[in-house]
C-alpha cells in the first residue's frame, strides 16, 4: 500500500476484495501468461492472503532469459502479442454469452 487515506477507511479492504474476486474468476478461466492462482485465505472473516504458484527469479528473466532487460522487451512485439492473447482469453471466459459489440438492445 503506497498511501493510506483516513477519509476512506474501507478503501484497502475494498481493493483487496475486488482483486480476490477477479482472481477467483481468472481461476476458472486460466491463461498461461497469468500467474496460477490457487485460493484466497481468510481468517476471522478477513482476507489474509492470495495464494499463487511460487516462481523463482524475476518476471523479466523468465519471459526473456538471456536478454538485456527492458530495452529488448520494448524493442519486440512479443509483449503486445502476449497481452492481446491474454485479454482475448479472459474476455472469452468472462463475457456474457448473449452480449457482444454487435448486439442491439
Amino acid at each position: 500500500m503506497l498511501h493510506y487515506d483516513p477519509t476512506k477507511p474501507t478503501a484497502l479492504g475494498d481493493a483487496i476484495l475486488k482483486e480476490a474476486t477477479i482472481y477467483e474468476k481468472l481461476r476458472r478461466h486460466p491463461h498461461p501468461n497469468i500467474s496460477k492462482y490457487h485460493v484466497c485465505r481468510v481468517k476471522n472473516g478477513r482476507i489474509t492472503g492470495l495464494c499463487f504458484d511460487k516462481y523463482h527469479g524475476s518476471l523479466m528473466s523468465r519471459v526473456y532469459p538471456g536478454s538485456d532487460g527492458k530495452r529488448w522487451f520494448d524493442a519486440t512485439q512479443r509483449p503486445l502479442k502476449d497481452m492481446q492473447s491474454c485479454l482475448e482469453g479472459i474476455r472469452s471466459g468472462l463475457e456474457h454469452p448473449t452480449l457482444s459489440t454487435t448486439s442491439s438492445q
